[in-house]
């Protein structure tokens, strides 16, 4: 075995043993926020509860219609193999991020056939500083799964097993969502892919059409599944659907050209100015232009080719989330389209060196630039190619390690508000002020108790008999509201977070008026709240729950009467299925023309009160 031949896997040993020495500190992360809902749920639940996944939602949380049976029955067994402790839990979740590591610089070395750019692109991908948003958040468990899934069925769709990627690709969408795009991606492999252009005939087109069949059927069964578990094919967020209507095209190609951005920038909170993502965009769609042309009349170059098919991919594994706007508090959005991205650093890395090597042998007169002027004979094609997705990977490292640091300090604060809430004195506790995430930049950077704050004071969290009943309080609540909240329950204490205790809230503002209202409840369907106010007011519908605050603009009033304000359904069922037993309140508030509340209605209770 010469000597050239182990450096491979020496380049390969040192990327792995970066990645754990950078994110080794972070395994010390306690749980955060969604950490403690899905943990308790998951804990409390068992095996019945890991049943249920495959013929309903996932956690039984029908807000958003989530359907991840195969990840969370995982989840369920490390459970059952570690208990809840965050160590080994964050442990697994690093192991499944290597594997996704070396899944993405094996399929970059069959695209590429180049062994150092492929090493490279794979430090990349593996580096990049929004990773710790998947990778040190146990709530993101389904994120790397389905990304190992929708990795191997790439891998195996190149090297001809299509039925082993049929079975990958299933396996992803049991796991998360995103897999739905797992077809296109495997659809734009077979037509971008740099290997020797093919005519796009009929012959091609009927080949295609059977090789990506199986995909496709996959798909539409596993929908057909949604539906019949769900009552719905497609779930999320109702934020990302509301995106997609045309009013809002211009924000959403805004927050693309971020996005795309964002997939290649040492800077984790880049100002992204007008005219670089409205020019990057129209970079973008010109190299998907010139490669999909290229295939179509039967000439593009390699790169050309790979670069297209990295960014179709990027583009692609970021529509699940409706291009929304990426930070580093959701940068487990962008842990799929790195990967993409990775192909279009490999793809500039080999135009800049064929590049380099044609001026070297032009002005030179040799056939690589490294050889003439740093004296380094085996400086070949593959080690120039490599050179900048290495240097961008360098860079990756270096903010990598302020976001480890950051993700464990969020845990800290996380673990110092649970210790002061159970050591706070008996009695329900409203949460006014609760840190939902820490800051980078004044953008959400890592999670703190954006959900997970009643979770936390639960076993198996805390001892049974030091178990607390929390409920958060919302933002938006001024000293108005939590007077309104104190003198209508005055067995409930309101506390408020000051960033190292907890302290009761003793506010002081004049009596709100109040609005006449009755709760009005029907056998069959939730509960509604009439309430007769100022018709020239603003009124919002407030809705304190164990899993989180709910406030949404209300109906305004008829001149004279009442008018019924509905529940949330699928809200309240979620929460009613998540913290059975727990209080639930809600009311009325009227702002003025400065946002100021200067009217309330009766709090009224309901669904599981004690």
């Amino acid at each position: 075995m010469t000597r050239s031949s182990h450096l491979p896997r020496a380049a390969a040993a040192t990327v792995a043993l970066v990645i754990v020495a950078l994110y080794a500190p972070g395994l010390g992360r306690g749980f955060v926020s969604e950490d403690f809902l899905i943990l308790r749920r998951l804990h409390d639940g068992g095996w019945r509860l890991a049943f249920e996944h495959f013929t309903g939602p996932w956690l039984g949380v029908t807000f958003v219609g989530f359907y991840r049976p195969l990840a969370s029955a995982l989840l369920d067994a490390q459970i059952a193999l570690f208990g809840v402790r965050p160590a080994p839990l964050l442990g697994v979740q690093l192991l499944v991020h290597l594997l996704n590591t070396a899944l993405v610089g094996r399929l970059l070395w069959r695209l590429g056939g180049r062994t150092g750019p492929a090493i490279a692109g794979a430090a990349l991908f593996a580096l990049h500083p929004l990773h710790p948003n998947a990778v040190l958040f146990v709530a993101s468990f389904a994120t790397l799964y389905a990304a190992a899934g929708v990795l191997t069925a790439l891998l195996l769709h190149l090297r001809g097993r299509r039925l082993g990627a049929t079975c990958a690709l299933a396996a992803a969408l049991l796991c998360y969502e995103q897999a739905a795009v797992a077809p296109a991606l495997l659809l734009a492999l077979d037509l971008l892919t740099p290997r020797a252009p093919q005519k796009l005939d009929a012959r091609r087109l009927g080949a295609l059409a059977r090789h990506h069949a199986p995909y496709w059927l996959v798909l539409g069964v596993y929908l057909a599944v949604r539906r019949l578990a769900l009552g719905a094919s497609v779930g999320g967020y109702d934020g990302f659907r509301a995106r997609l209507t045309p009013e809002r095209w211009p924000e959403l190609l805004r927050d693309l050209g971020h996005d795309l951005v964002l997939t290649v920038s040492p800077d984790v909170v880049p100002t992204v100015p007008a005219w670089l993502w409205i020019g990057g965009l129209g970079a973008v769609a010109a190299t998907l232009i010139a490669g999909v042309a290229g295939v179509v009349r039967r000439h593009a170059a390699p790169p050309l080719r790979l670069a297209a098919l990295g960014l179709t991919w990027t583009i692609v594994a970021l529509a699940p989330f409706a291009f929304t706007g990426i930070v580093p508090g959701n940068g487990r959005y962008l842990y799929l389209s790195v990967a993409g991205s990775a192909l279009v650093v490999v793809a500039a890395g080999r135009v800049l060196a064929r590049g380099a090597r044609r001026l070297g042998a032009r002005h030179l007169g040799g056939r690589t630039l490294g050889a003439r002027t740093l004296g380094a004979r085996t400086l070949g094609a593959r080690h120039l190619e490599a050179i900048l997705p290495t240097v961008l990977a360098l860079l990756f490292a270096v903010a990598l390690a302020g976001l480890v640091r950051l993700h464990l300090d969020s845990s800290d604060t996380a673990a110092r508000l649970q210790a002061a809430l159970v050591d706070a004195p008996p009695g329900t506790l409203l949460v006014a002020d609760r840190p939902e995430f820490l800051e980078l930049a004044g953008r959400n950077a890592a999670q703190i108790v954006h959900w997970g704050l009643a979770d936390a004071v639960r076993p198996p969290f805390v001892e049974p008999s030091r178990a607390r009943m929390v409920l958060p309080l919302p933002d938006a609540l001024g000293a108005p509201s939590l007077f309104h909240l104190a003198r209508q329950l005055p067995d409930v204490r309101i506390v408020r977070w000051t960033g190292d205790s907890v302290v009761q809230v003793y506010e002081v503002a004049a009596d709100l008026n109040e609005m006449p209202s009755r709760l009005v409840t029907h056998p069959n369907r939730p509960p509604e709240i009439a309430y007769r106010g100022n018709p020239a007011r603003r009124h919002r519908l407030v809705l304190l729950t164990a899993g989180a605050p709910h406030v949404s603009a209300a109906p305004p009033p008829p001149t004279s009467g009442f008018v019924d304000v509905s529940i949330p359904t699928r809200w309240l069922d979620s929460m009613d299925r998540l913290y059975p037993g727990a209080p639930v309140w809600a009311w009325i508030e009227a702002l003025d023309r400065d946002g100021r509340v200067v009217a309330a209605s009766q709090i009224h209770a309901f669904s599981g009160v004690e």
